[in-house]
Order: C-alpha cells, then structure tokens, then sequence
C-alpha cells in the first residue's frame, strides 16, 4: 500500500498496484479504489481501474466504473473505466455499457460503449 502511493519509480509502483489487486483483500480493494479515483498520476490510476475491476466482486467492480465514468473529468480515465466494464463478467456490466451506449453526454463514450457491445 505504501509503495503504490510513495514517491518510488513509476514501475515499482505499477507492479505495487498489481500485487493490491492480487491480494484482493478488502483492504487492498479499498486503496485501489482510492487510487482510481485520486489525483496520482494518470498511468498509476488507469492501472488501479482496470485491477480494481478484475479484482472485486462484479457488483462491487460495476458501481465504482459507473461512478468514475459519471464524475471523473478526464476523458483517460472515463475510457479506461468504460473498458474495464465491458470486460467485467456480469450481465449489469453491459447494461451499464448499453445505458452509456444510448445517453452518456460524452460523444466518445458514447462510440466507444456501441463499439464494444458490437465486439461482444
């Protein structure tokens, strides 16, 4: 935990991230969902995303995504979101994928969501 948010080399804290989600503890899901959703730096909250999404339960996984593409204001971390739920193994994941599909505000979201309920 402390070598994900120190000031180590981006790598160490990368692979720091991956070992959280492989824990997969309840801690360890809380400080990932932390990270996801804070101010790091970018490439370190894209990772944090997709390890909370691969990590958590599939009900736990769906409404964090939901609440980063909802709230989040850069446009890296909203796409990361939307493809960490696409690969989420829950049917409420693609309904959350559909509703982005038919009415997120975000145009590329948008795209994006009809994309991947076309690759499905």
């Amino acid at each position: 935990v402390q070598v994900a948010r120190s000031r180590e080399s981006i790598e160490l804290r990368l692979a720091a991230i991956e070992a959280l989600g492989e824990a997969a503890g309840e801690r360890g899901l809380a400080e990932l969902s932390t990270l996801a959703r804070g101010r790091e730096e970018l490439e370190l909250r894209l990772k944090a995303i997709e390890t909370y999404a691969s990590s958590a339960r599939p009900t736990a996984a769906v409404t964090m995504l939901k609440a980063i593409i909802a709230a989040d204001g850069n446009e890296d971390v909203r796409m990361q979101a939307l493809e960490s739920l696409s690969e989420v193994d829950n049917d409420i994941a693609w309904k959350a994928v559909a509703e982005i599909a038919r009415s997120s505000a975000d145009a590329g979201l948008r795209a994006r969501a009809v994309e991947l309920i076309r690759e499905r």
